[in-house]
């Protein structure tokens, strides 16, 4: 499994003396390049939050909120925190090193299965025992009565358990014209009784509970096979970088314990002053936050014929009331990263302010707070210093000296912020001209509350989903029609890529390389997705019908018949 190694790495960090006294801290994941982020470093001294679920959910934004939460509550008993002893163990409950590994295994050894914004964040607890409850805030779904179960394909929100222990949690919303769809796929622990899966979903506020019982390991399961780790390198980055981080983070915790057990004892002895450990690990998963790391594909320049326009060079003050996404690291000097930055959260502005190193600010957002807003040091003048990526785009400046950041490219405590505008990208419908770049209020969808430009600006088409272009390929599940509605799953393939596929993996190469082997060239591997079920190649084609706007293709294989089985939801009305 992709957590498989990561597992007995951290429940060895965590036993008493077996972190070797956290020796075995890593250093921060590629990307990563070590600027901190103390409060009050952007807009007006005003702290940088990061919220949770702005411009709807992620699936590594909530893998992170979970292992936040995991560290803070179970850390070693007695530890000091910030105002006070934070960390305790849970009385009976499993080793925090066991609850990490846990939560990476069930949100990253199907991480092929994640694609969209969910509406709300998926909360997984496992008590190790006897039961797994995934948990979610999912408002707006209407699914009847809840005394019959729905057809994947028509339900607006299914759960379907894939394989042996394969759990899929997928919605389908329509906002006017629009289609927004989205899917979760979690890896069930070996010992998940998934022939008993409990869920409800409250029709008033929205909450989803799955709750799966855990019952003895049968004979051989624990020794049944499983597929080969994954490379590191094909991962998604803020997956990879948790995985990479969190040994280190475990380390620094049983550093605690090592004090705790050395320090010394007796009546009227003075309290031992440890350090704020607990306040330093914090800090350190603070540090691996999806907002620091490379979108995935971001290191692929922006596609020909996408049409991004300079909207200019806008000074802090001018961002304030600004409803912005805040990205931080090597985001802030790429503008290929910022550029899938935005594609990905499905809003047509970002905007870079760069220090002399390769690091900076940026943010993603709607759009601008007053209609016609001119930029502060124009259009025409250049902005700050070029793109660390791209030497023929301005990605702003913004000189911290004081803490070690400079850019002699703008004053002292100057920040401007280059900022451009999405006018078109693959697979969009707009007709937007050159005068679009100009910045402008937004309007909103008073039924919906939705912002109307991105209907206008990114929208694929119509009555199509609005999934933004391919960056890494993903499956998601389906019915085949021509085979009477049996189970089916489809693979997206980024467009200039081809497939291979064997059993449960399907590898994606890069389709010149690709078109090159014959001549003893060997093949460039661009990407692994793993299946929940084996598939065979003869039962797989590419469906040219399904090709997407942004030239991304449709690898569609049928699947056995009895390898998916929805569950039905019990729906039930909370006051």
């Amino acid at each position: 499994l992709v957590c498989a190694a990561l597992s007995d790495v951290l429940v060895s960090a965590w036993s008493p003396g077996g972190g070797n006294g956290g020796a075995m801290q890593v250093g921060r994941p590629p990307g990563m390049v070590g600027m901190p982020l103390p409060p009050g470093i952007v807009f007006g001294g005003m702290p940088v939050i990061v919220v949770r679920g702005h411009f709807g959910h992620d699936p590594w934004e909530d893998l992170h909120h979970n292992v936040q939460r995991v560290v803070k509550e179970n850390g070693p008993p007695a530890l000091p925190g910030p105002g006070g002893p934070a960390g305790r163990q849970l009385v009976g409950g499993p080793p925090l090193g066991n609850q990490l590994a846990s939560l990476m295994s069930m949100f990253g050894d199907d991480h092929g299965g994640h694609f969209g914004r969910s509406d709300g964040g998926f909360h997984v607890e496992d008590d190790h025992k006897s039961n797994v409850r995934i948990t979610a805030t999912l408002p707006g779904y209407k699914l009847g009565d809840g005394n019959q179960p729905h057809a994947a394909a028509e339900s607006p929100l299914a759960v379907q358990v894939v394989g042996r222990r394969s759990l899929v949690v997928k919605g389908m919303q329509q906002q006017g014209p629009l289609i927004r769809s989205w899917q979760r796929s979690f890896a069930l622990p070996k010992g998940a009784d998934v022939e008993h899966v409990e869920i409800t979903y409250s029709s008033s506020s929205g909450n989803l509970t799955v709750d799966i019982p855990r019952k003895p390991l049968a004979e051989g399961e624990e020794e049944d096979d499983e597929p080969e780790p994954m490379d590191l390198s094909m991962l998604p980055p803020p997956l990879r970088a948790m995985m990479q981080g969190l040994p280190g983070i475990v380390g620094k915790l049983s550093e605690g314990q090592d004090l705790q057990a050395r320090r010394p004892s007796g009546f009227l002895m003075p309290p031992p002053q440890l350090p704020d450990l607990l306040g330093e690990a914090l800090g350190m998963v603070g540090g691996l936050h999806p907002r620091f790391q490379l979108p995935e594909g971001g290191d692929r320049p922006v596609p020909d014929d996408a049409e991004v326009t300079l909207v200019g060079c806008f000074a802090e003050s001018q961002l304030q009331k600004v409803d912005l996404k805040y990205y931080g690291e090597g985001n802030g000097a790429s503008f290929n990263a910022m550029y899938w930055h935005a594609i990905g959260d499905g809003v047509p502005f970002f905007a870079t302010s760069r220090h002399a190193p390769p690091i900076g600010h940026a943010f993603t957002t709607h759009g601008f707070v007053h209609e016609g807003e001119a930029p502060k040091w124009g259009v025409y003048d250049g902005c700050g210093s070029r793109c660390a990526d791209d030497d023929s785009r301005w990605c702003g400046c913004a000189n911290e000296a004081e803490r070690g950041f400079p850019n002699p490219e703008c004053p002292e405590g100057d920040k401007r912020f280059a900022v451009y505008k999405i006018v078109s990208h693959p697979g969009s419908n707009s007709t937007a001209g050159a005068g679009a770049a100009k910045p402008q209020l937004v309007p909103v969808d008073e039924s919906t509350g939705a912002p109307v430009e991105y209907a206008s600006s990114l929208a694929p088409s119509a009555t199509a989903g609005t999934e933004p272009p391919a960056s890494r390929p993903y499956w998601q599940l389906t019915s085949d029609a021509d085979a009477g509605g049996a189970p089916a799953i489809e693979v997206i393939i980024p467009k200039g890529t081809v497939a291979k596929v064997k059993g449960r993996e399907v590898t994606v190469f890069d389709a010149k390389t690709a078109e090159g082997s014959d001549s003893g060239e060997e093949p460039k591997i661009v990407g692994k997705v793993r299946l929940p079920v084996d598939v065979e190649p003869d039962d797989c084609g590419m469906d040219p019908t399904l090709t997407k706007g942004d030239g991304s293709q449709v690898l569609k294989c049928r699947m056995p018949q009895n390898s998916v089985r929805q569950i039905p939801i019990k729906v039930i009305d909370e006051l």
